[in-house]
Order: C-alpha cells, then sequence, then structure tokens
C-alpha cells in the first residue's frame, strides 16, 4: 500500500528544514550523508525524505535535526514545537500541577475555585479580566471564534 501524501503543512515543515539546512550545512560542515550518520541512519536516503516531504517529520527527528543544525524545532515546524511545549509542561523536574476542578467545566475552566475569585477585590479582579482578556488575545483564540460563528 502506498504511502498516505503528506499534508500540506507537513510539506511547508519539510521545506522549511530544508532550507535551514541548506543555509548552514557549509558553516556546520554537513552533508546529508554525515548528517544521516549522526542521526544513526543507515544512508543519506532518511535525511532527504524527510527534506523533500517523502517522510513525515516526528518529534524524535526534529529533535535531532534542530540540535545538529543549531536551530529550534519551531524554526521548521511550529506544529511539533507546540506538542514539544505541551509534553514538556509535564517533565519530571516540575512539580504535578494542581488538578483543575471546575464547579461545571462550561461555567468555571480555571484551577483557582470561583469563591477564591469572587472574595477577591474589584481591582483584582478587574486586572485579572485584562491578563485573561490578553493572553486569549495573543493566541487568536477570540478571533477564531468570531469566524467560526461568522
Amino acid at each position: 500500500m502506498p504511502a498516505k501524501p503528506l499534508s500540506a503543512e507537513q510539506l511547508q515543515d519539510a521545506a522549511r528544514l530544508k532550507a535551514i539546512f541548506n543555509a548552514r550545512k557549509g558553516a556546520l560542515g554537513l552533508t546529508q550523508e554525515t548528517l544521516a550518520e549522526h542521526m544513526g541512519y543507515a544512508n543519506q536516503s532518511a535525511v532527504s525524505g524527510y527534506f523533500n516531504g517523502k517522510s513525515p517529520l516526528h518529534i524524535d527527528a526534529a529533535i535531532q535535526f534542530a540540535s545538529w543544525l543549531g536551530c529550534r524545532v519551531g524554526d521548521f515546524s511550529p506544529t511539533l514545537q507546540a506538542k514539544i511545549d505541551a509534553i514538556a509542561v509535564h517533565r519530571s523536574d516540575k512539580p504535578p500541577a494542581a488538578a483543575v476542578k471546575p464547579e461545571r467545566a462550561s461555567d468555571w475552566p480555571f484551577s483557582v475555585a470561583r469563591t477564591d475569585y469572587d472574595a477577591l477585590p474589584k481591582g483584582e479582579k478587574k486586572r485579572l479580566d485584562i491578563l485573561v482578556r490578553s493572553f486569549i488575545e495573543s493566541l487568536g483564540i477570540e478571533s477564531k471564534r468570531r469566524r467560526a460563528a461568522a
């Protein structure tokens, strides 16, 4: 059975990765063959497959490419970087996050109890409201909701 074609986003990731490699290979003394060797592949065809959008990037390969090319995974794959960041929240050297126990998930999606929030002075509530709105705007969530509702 033929391999599933890569999505447009995956093809863009591959193109960005290849561009970073081409821009840095001379300074780093790398070829596809030496990079494949460093990454533990039998030959350069595996590296070529990633660069040319024949093989989908996965987190392990992306981290190795970023390490050898001296960049961040997000420089070529924002999606994989987001997954890495989400995983990093649960790294073993951090204390476990407090469990979120909303009174009703649809009403109160925060880890702080609603009663604690209600007990805050009006000025603190306003400051928190501004911070939360600013954060939501930075993620583009509100604009996505507005587009979906339209």
